[in-house]
């Protein structure tokens, strides 16, 4: 568990249930960022949120990123500390303390990633969650705006998600399966690498991104 910003704390489902360490820093509330992760927080603990939020490609994490920051900042503003966690601290818990460093802290994309990366360095967003919050930096941080573009990035590889009726959660057909390679080579293009900033081109065309300078893709 890593204090990665002021009053915010990252960690793992294990550092979520480790008692003794949790009272040893403070840690007031606790959000679970995970669908299928259930914890019984301390007795100690003054508020527990969970966002059912799950760590693919074909996951949206716009629809919890208003929520999780409000309750960040709630809890961070009334003189508390709060721990994030999702299974292995690496992507979906990250996301939330990235888009909270960027709506309550005013920093850019870039600068909350190496901000977080810094301080837990298994950092690492999925592609799609390193998109949509480009695209909520873009948008100032208006989530309708972002989703409705991010809908149209996917219609632009011919994406078509469905849900499967047997758990809900959203997939897509076999035919579309190739279009998504343009995601895991992002995947190779992250903020810390040494092609920091230059978004594969197919991705960045599709974001509206291409030689904006509305939307910085270097950090500072």
């Amino acid at each position: 568990m890593n204090e990665v910003l002021p009053s915010v704390w990252l960690g793992s489902m294990h550092a979520a249930v480790d008692e003794t360490f949790l009272a040893g820093v403070g840690i007031t509330h606790i959000l679970t960022a995970g669908s299928g992760l259930s914890i019984t927080a301390p007795s100690f603990i003054k508020h527990h949120m969970t966002l059912e939020l799950a760590d693919t490609v074909w996951d949206s994490v716009l629809p919890h990123v208003e929520e999780g920051v409000a309750f960040m900042d709630g809890a961070v503003k009334e003189g508390g500390k709060v721990l994030v966690h999702c299974a292995a601290g690496m992507s979906r818990s990250p996301s939330i303390c990235i888009a909270y460093a960027m709506k309550a802290l005013g920093m850019t994309y870039f600068q909350a990633f190496k901000t977080v990366k810094k301080v837990r360095p298994m950092t690492s967003p999925n592609t799609a969650f390193r998109a949509q919050l480009l695209l909520y930096q873009k948008h100032n941080f208006d989530v309708k705006s972002a989703s409705n573009e991010w809908g149209r990035c996917l219609d632009s590889f011919g994406i078509r998600l469905y849900r499967d009726p047997s758990d809900g959660s959203p997939t897509s057909t076999a035919a579309t399966q190739r279009h998504m390679e343009v995601f895991y080579r992002f995947d190779d293009v992250s903020p810390h690498s040494h092609a920091e900033g230059h978004i594969h081109e197919d991705l960045e065309k599709a974001l509206g991104l291409e030689g904006s300078t509305a939307m910085p893709l270097e950090g500072g």
